[in-house]
This record gives C-alpha cells, sequence and structure tokens, in this order.
C-alpha cells in the first residue's frame, strides 16, 4: 500500500485552516493502523510489517507540521506494534 501525500505536504500551522490539517491525520495514521491490524490477524506463519515515514517527522521542517505530526503517530504506531506483534515470525519496522 503507498499514500501519496503530496498535496498536503505544507499546511504549516498559523496557514491551515480545520479541518484540512487533519487530512494527513486520518489518511496515514488510518491506514496504518489498518494495515498493522491485517498484518497482525493474517501472518501467523511469519512475515513482515514495514510502515514508511517521512523525515520531516524527525527533522523539524519549517511549514511542515501537519505531516510531521501525522508522520510521528505512524512511527509511534509501528513501534507500539513492535511490542504487541513482534516476535521471530512476524518482523515489524518504521523506515523514515
Amino acid at each position: 500500500m503507498s499514500l501519496q501525500s503530496d498535496f498536503w505536504l505544507v499546511l504549516y500551522a498559523h496557514g491551515s485552516k480545520n479541518p484540512r490539517w487533519l487530512l494527513p491525520f486520518e489518511a496515514l495514521r488510518t491506514a496504518a493502523f489498518h494495515t498493522v491490524s491485517a498484518a497482525a490477524k493474517s501472518m501467523k506463519n511469519g512475515g513482515s510489517v514495514v510502515l514508511v515515514s517521512t523525515t520531516a517527522a524527525r527533522l523539524g521542517l519549517a511549514n511542515h507540521e501537519a505531516i510531521a505530526a501525522a508522520e510521528a503517530g505512524v512511527e509511534g504506531l509501528m513501534r507500539s506494534a513492535a511490542a504487541s506483534h513482534g516476535s521471530p515470525l512476524l518482523g515489524t519496522g518504521c523506515k523514515s
């Protein structure tokens, strides 16, 4: 699954109107959550779950508040999923 997020990359806090700033949260975090959920249920015999995040979540890029916050949520979700479901058979990871 791949989500193209180019249209909301620059949603800065002082220029974004509600509810437009919620787009990254709804799309990215919901898709990541359902992907991890489906993988945990269906990969009983092993496999890997890899979520991809933007470096904006870690670097603090100007005018990227919305996408950085959404992607930080994706990274947090993957860390929790690794603690919950990570095993020798089900590998988890997040690449930013």
